[in-house]
């Protein structure tokens, strides 16, 4: 379609407060034509010059504005909203180009048939609108095009944070620009509370008391790196650091010597919230490590000691003193079976001061790679999972459970990347598996179990690029019954370099984004993970 344009300006902006619009009776059009020149503005600033109709709006029966999507598509460029139209399914899919939009994807309506003179308004192809819709000809191209109430379409834009005015023949779009300032190079957040959280980057630990509005540098000297492990979601529980409440944390660092070999285990803990730190040096020589408090004092250190092929060899240390000290509890390689060497392991977990299990992977097929001890780890059995036949196709990655009590839920992924979730009311003795959760990307994880509830479960699954292995989508999915039905909660393009979701509560959560090492962005919801709102924290080196 041709027309005359108008100039063209760039805006770059972020957006904030949610427009509330409630429905009018009726809303103002001018009257007594059919066609009126109109001017679509972006915060005051003419964008587009557009024909607009006055006509019924056939689901109120009140006289309506209507605008052309074409010029709206136009319109929508200069926020960096991509506006693409399918006349044949009706929909009109809204796609922000960056990230700096919060979205608001609460409220959805009910999916239904449309009628021939229906249609349907979407962001990231999610239905966030319906609408009634009108095809007339456009005086300027000539041609039939599709038209659509003005009211519909502030709705619309009201999940993009997006508020506008209509004056009877001309409509200002509003959006107030907000300057999000990048946050840390993250790898991992971790909140104990809606005040208190910790910050791991590869060079520094951060402390936050007032909910990471500002972010102190808490890290011990000297200190030089954490290696996460397998598995960055169990970064508290059963990676390269625990950090248990405000207070208590525990880091692993291991060292190389000149030559670029590794020759000891250094963990530091502490007891002040970062204030000040102690540092405990263990004799071995590790490739990762792992970490399980299940108090201030009890706690477990899993070190890799080198892997073959399908398998790896770990040391088992022990700590009944909030590691003071370390004790060697278990081994496992080609000579010792107090653990097996067979399979690749990824963390541990103990849910009272002797019962834990050990957790890996392992190349066979329906092959649960779990142990359990019941000494402290002293030693770890085989604990078999009741495999459903339909999931004894791939193999299987078993996660370090969590516990709550007596009750626990024990991650499993499946090698196309579905996850069920087990349950145990018995501290672990027996497990029930749960509906397989199967989305579309290729990673999925466990990100929070509600400690109050621990039926409402967060699950974040992600979509990497086969080529560049770059993240390229994201999507949080929730459960409240446990794993047996879950529902599709956010898309949005926050998501699309998601790291990692951490709530303190079923309602109040963060989201960090961005890649590993790189400057990452932190978002907050207090909504349950339906809107995010960016965070520009103060960070004191």
């Amino acid at each position: 379609m041709r027309k005359k344009r108008t100039s063209m300006i760039t805006t770059l902006m972020a957006i904030s407060t949610v427009a509330c619009l409630a429905l009018p009776k009726q809303t103002y059009a001018a009257t007594g034509t059919s066609d009126l020149s109109t001017q679509i503005a972006l915060n005051g600033t003419t964008i587009e010059t557009a024909m607009h109709i006055a006509v019924n709006d056939p689901w109120t029966h009140h006289l309506t504005s209507w605008l052309p999507i074409y010029y709206l598509n136009e319109a929508m460029q200069h926020m960096q909203v991509s506006g693409t139209w399918n006349g044949t399914t009706h929909v009109w899919n809204l796609t922000p180009n960056t990230k700096r939009f919060v979205l608001h994807m609460h409220s959805l309506p009910t999916s239904r048939t449309m009628a021939q003179n229906e249609m349907a308004i979407a962001i990231h192809s999610v239905i966030i609108e319906y609408a009634p819709k009108r095809v007339a000809l456009d005086p300027y191209s000539g041609v039939m095009t599709t038209y659509v109430p003005v009211y519909y379409i502030e709705q619309a834009l009201a999940h993009l944070s997006v508020q506008s005015s209509w004056n009877g023949t001309d409509w200002d779009m509003r959006a107030t620009t907000v300057q999000i300032t990048p946050s840390l190079p993250l790898q991992g957040l971790f909140m104990i509370n809606q005040e208190d959280g910790w910050g791991l980057s590869g060079h520094h630990i951060w402390r936050t008391t007032n909910g990471g509005l500002t972010w102190n540098n808490a890290s011990p000297l000297p200190f030089s790196t954490v290696r996460l492990g397998d598995n960055p979601i169990y970064k508290v529980r059963g990676g390269g650091a625990d950090f248990l409440t405000a207070s208590d944390a525990w880091i692993v660092q291991q060292t190389m010597n000149t030559q670029g070999q590794y020759v000891d285990t250094r963990v530091d803990y502490t007891t002040t919230g970062g204030r000040t730190w102690h540092a405990t040096t263990i004799p071995v020589a590790g490739y990762g490590a792992s970490l399980s408090f299940v108090n201030a004092q009890d706690g477990w250190l899993m070190v890799d000691i080198g892997a073959a092929a399908g398998s790896e060899g770990v040391k088992l240390f022990h700590t009944t003193n909030g590691g003071v000290s370390w004790e060697l509890s278990a081994t496992g390689d080609m000579n010792h079976t107090a653990i097996p060497f067979g399979g690749n392991k990824n963390g541990i977990a103990f849910s009272t001061p002797t019962h834990g299990f050990m957790t890996g992977e392992n190349a066979l097929y329906g092959f649960a790679w779990l142990y359990q001890s019941t000494n402290a780890g002293m030693s770890f059995t085989r604990q078999r999972l009741a495999i459903p036949s339909s999931q004894n196709h791939s193999p299987l990655n078993i996660f370090p459970p969590q516990f709550f009590g007596q009750h626990g839920i024990l991650p499993v992924l499946n090698g196309l990347g579905g996850l069920m979730i087990y349950d145990t009311t018995n501290d672990g003795e027996s497990w029930s598996p749960t509906a397989l959760l199967q989305p579309s990307g290729t990673h999925n994880q466990v990100q929070f179990v509600d400690p109050i509830n621990q039926q409402t479960i967060y699950v974040l699954d992600t979509k990497t690029n086969r080529q560049s292995n770059a993240m390229v989508s994201g999507t949080l999915y929730v459960t409240h019954n446990g794993g047996s039905t879950w529902s599709k909660v956010q898309s949005g393009s926050e998501f699309a370099q998601a790291e990692q979701v951490d709530f303190v509560s079923s309602q109040d959560g963060y989201l960090l984004t961005g890649s590993p090492g790189s400057t990452s962005v932190v978002f907050h919801t207090t909504d349950g993970g339906y809107m995010w709102t960016p965070m520009s924290p103060t960070v004191n080196r």
